[in-house]
């Protein structure tokens, strides 16, 4: 079990320093870390299978495992924002707009929108499909 926590936080790591944006931050944060799916999160939830001498033990590496992944991660965000600042350093209050755009986009700050759509609702009284906000019966 401590070879696997140790394999995951070593993978972790690693795909975090190769992370170029923060959308790929973010996946990343998700899957090593998030509540549902995370892969260290799925760790500290098989820890009630193991003897209980072990536990403790156990449960103090995964947490300082934990605690490493998430400095990697703020580690990389600080240095995508130190890209910003410097940015605004050299360049000043972005007049060209699209520049700055390209520039955030590039770095991986923004992302692309998705097609517009809407909504279409049936069989739904006419009141509340006009007016916003709660309607009282």
């Amino acid at each position: 079990m401590t070879e696997t926590l140790q394999q995951t936080e070593a993978e972790a790591i690693a795909a975090v320093e190769t992370a170029t944006n923060t959308a790929a931050l973010d996946a990343l944060d998700n899957d090593y870390l998030g509540r549902k799916a995370g892969k260290l999160t799925g760790l500290m939830r098989s820890l009630g299978s193991l003897p209980a001498d072990q536990k403790p033990a156990f449960g103090q590496a995964l947490n300082a495992a934990k605690d490493r992944v998430v400095a990697a991660l703020a580690a990389k965000r600080d240095a995508l924002q130190m890209q910003i600042d410097d940015w605004y350093r050299q360049n000043g209050a972005p007049a060209d707009m699209d520049a700055y755009q390209s520039f955030l986009k590039e770095i991986g700050y923004l992302v692309a929108e998705g097609p517009a759509f809407t909504v279409k609702t049936k069989n739904v009284d006419p009141e509340i499909a006009v007016i916003a906000g709660p309607q009282l019966v």
